[in-house]
């Protein structure tokens, strides 16, 4: 195995680090919800917002998903939404997110953003570096540093 399959490899390590960190983060904002839920009664108290995080091959995408409801009563059903982000900033502004959230639940909201915007961030570098780990590789199969060099022949006399 060489240094840059060695790299990639922790790099993708870090990866699965990353995304198992986000998951933890979801379901710690979920727990909190259901308990706060679990003493209310009726819909009307009930989160309309979420966290969500996904991995696809190198891929987290650590977002948060809004609910609209329609219809009344029994017959109602709910749609999700995906609510935009920043790309430049890789967070969610508390304007985006609070039209959704209830007021009880703004304050948790604001936790897990913090700390889902640290995971974006982080797997945003951790991808840059994977890219950068294949692309040496490529450039080490396809332009090889031969050891039949002449140049090191002449340094070695």
């Amino acid at each position: 195995m060489t240094p840059y399959q060695t790299a990639l490899h922790a790099l993708e390590e870090c990866m699965a680090d990353l995304h198992a960190s986000a998951a933890a983060v979801v379901y710690e904002h979920w727990e909190k919800i259901k308990a706060h839920e679990a003493r209310t009664t009726g819909y009307e108290d009930r989160s309309n917002i979420g966290p969500a995080a996904h991995r696809q091959g190198n891929h987290i995408q650590a977002k948060w998903i809004a609910i609209k409801w329609y219809g009344k009563g029994a017959a109602r059903k709910q749609v999700k939404v995906n609510i935009p982000r920043s790309r430049v900033e890789l967070t969610y502004s508390m304007a985006k997110l609070a039209p959704y959230a209830k007021e009880w639940e703004i304050p948790i909201i604001q936790d897990t953003e913090k700390k889902l915007t640290s995971i974006r961030k982080q797997a945003h570098h951790v991808v840059r570096a994977i890219m950068a780990m294949k692309n040496a590789t490529l450039i080490e199969r396809n332009q090889p540093i031969l050891d039949d060099d002449p140049a090191s022949a002449e340094d070695e006399s």
